[in-house]
């Protein structure tokens, strides 16, 4: 034979992935969590602020998807 190879079945692989994510989940649940900045609520706020006033006229339709606008033939 050129060459051989072996595929595990879906149900091993599976149990193998999510025994690995389970170990890695796991780990970071022992990370320190970072405190939140103390001007946190203020950006936010601003932010919400800023949104509404935002003229409709500036905002654009999305570019991933450049014929969503156009009429039907």
């Amino acid at each position: 034979m050129a060459g051989s190879f072996s595929v595990k079945s879906g149900k091993s692989n599976l149990k193998t992935r999510l025994r690995a994510a389970d170990r890695m989940l796991r780990m970071l649940s022992h990370m320190p969590a970072a405190e939140p900045s103390p001007d946190l609520v203020q950006r936010t706020m601003q932010r919400i602020d800023d949104a509404l006033h935002v003229s409709p006229a500036t905002l654009r339709p999305n570019d991933r998807y450049p014929g969503i606008n156009r009429p039907h033939a």
